[in-house]
């Protein structure tokens, strides 16, 4: 069993919130706009938990306790895993559902996630697609551990 847990982004919010209070302040906006700092530090909260264990892949979403969504995929739930790059150094997996929602896995802690998800797609014969830029990001890891 891997356990993952979605990295804070709660830095990048908070200029914007205080900048968007700060604005509504000075001018006469209507009060329904009051909301959009509430909702914007509301989504700071979100957290995204991604467990893999050997036949089945746990994601859920959740605001402090509560759950928002919730999903539990076996392999023949799966279309198919795309892996790609999400910026400079960092990688992304996408798995395609059969039906429902695509989901994406990105900015998670420790950054295994792909590997473990490569290897359990390997393992149950997930089609996989790897676009360039994430074959480029591999071969530089494995550059990077060669030297080391």
């Amino acid at each position: 069993m891997h356990r993952y847990e979605s990295r804070m982004q709660s830095a990048l919010f908070i200029p914007i919130i205080v900048m968007l209070s700060t604005l509504m302040r000075d001018q006469h906006i209507h009060p329904l706009f009051y909301s959009i700092p509430i909702i914007l530090s509301l989504a700071c909260c979100i957290r995204f938990y991604c467990t893999i264990h050997d036949e089945t892949i746990h994601y859920s979403a959740k605001l402090f306790t509560f759950t928002l969504f919730q999903a539990h995929l076996t392999p023949p739930m799966i279309h198919a895993v795309e892996f790609h790059r999400s910026n400079w150094t960092d990688r992304k997996a996408i798995i395609r559902r059969h039906e429902g929602i695509r989901i994406a896995l990105t900015n998670f802690a420790p950054d295994t996630i792909t590997t473990i998800l490569e290897q359990f797609c390997l393992t149950h014969d997930i089609p996989i697609k790897k676009h360039r830029d994430y074959i480029i990001l591999e071969k530089r890891a494995a550059r990077k551990s060669k030297n080391t």
